[in-house]
């Protein structure tokens, strides 16, 4: 038995305080642990992984975009940064070393850690010239470093 209760009440209650109820609690039944350690990840589920994967798709078009959109003369390292949102989905950001910066890019990794799709991450700052920002567009099933 889990627990015993006890009721306490007389024959009147003339103006007395109501019955009250004492609920005796097992302390010894086993208890779920408070929290239990996320699944470890691997390939891109990694943070570290996918962050240089992003970065270097965001490279990779960013150097192919034309002149007229993104122009970064100085050739401007680009790093991302990766939040996990869920068990397989990332909320990346971008930067690059002379004052660009890439909005959020939502990315799914696949449950095996073997490729990742994204929203697409639009870029603004000095090397960008349309008012609204240049889009890197979406990837699905990306595998490259």
């Amino acid at each position: 038995m889990l627990g015993v209760a006890q009721l306490a009440t007389a024959c009147s209650n003339s103006g007395n305080a109501p019955p009250v109820i004492r609920i005796q609690q097992n302390n010894n039944a086993p208890s779920a642990p408070s929290s239990t350690a996320p699944p470890s990840g691997s390939g891109f589920l990694v943070p570290a992984t996918l962050e240089a994967s992003v970065a270097g798709e965001q490279s990779q078009f960013l150097a192919a975009a034309p002149a007229a959109d993104y122009d970064s003369t100085d050739d401007a390292a680009i790093s991302v940064s990766c939040q996990s949102t869920g068990t397989d989905t990332f909320a990346c950001t971008g930067s690059d070393t002379d004052g660009d910066v890439g909005s959020t890019d939502d990315v799914t990794v696949a449950a095996s850690g073997s490729s990742w799709s994204d929203s697409g991450m639009t870029w603004s700052g000095p090397d960008v010239s349309p008012p609204g920002g240049f889009t890197v567009a979406p990837v699905s099933g990306w595998t490259g470093g």
